[in-house]
């Protein structure tokens, strides 16, 4: 319900996420990687995301003030959001189940109808993050 119709792609780590007591182990995400922050917003991980936008944030200030450069900094974050964002994901799908079970206790059918507005995907970062990447390689190579 919370992940919906793809849950299929995530199901072999969750379990093994489950199985580990949601400790880490290696596994990449290609989306995560690719798209970086917009996949932590189109999966609805606000609470990550502007974690993550807030360290870009950070990083871009003091990069401005030293007159420096973070020149790693991207890949840095793309390759942290590609190992661990599954491990967010499933951390975030458990908060809000928790949250479910809290707020409606005996009332199982209104729990899995939250659920499903909670999780899923939120296509407006999808297509943001498209028009984004567009954009980008356009400012950087001129294509």
């Amino acid at each position: 319900i919370y992940i919906g119709d793809r849950y299929y792609a995530f199901e072999k780590y969750f379990d093994r996420f489950r199985e580990n007591g949601g400790r880490y182990f290696f596994n990449f995400s290609w989306a995560a990687f690719f798209f970086g922050i917009f996949w932590l917003f189109y999966r609805k991980m606000y609470r990550e995301g502007f974690f993550v936008l807030g360290i870009i944030i950070v990083i871009a200030v003091i990069e401005m003030v030293f007159n420096t450069s973070a020149r790693y900094f991207g890949l840095f974050i793309s390759i942290s959001l590609a190992v661990e964002g599954r491990r967010w994901y499933w951390h975030s799908m458990n908060r809000s189940i928790n949250k479910a079970r809290h707020m409606y206790r005996s009332q199982r059918s209104r729990a899995l109808a939250w659920l499903k507005t909670q999780g899923g995907t939120n296509i407006w970062f999808l297509v943001l993050a498209i028009i984004s990447d567009i954009l980008s390689l356009y400012l950087v190579f001129g294509v």
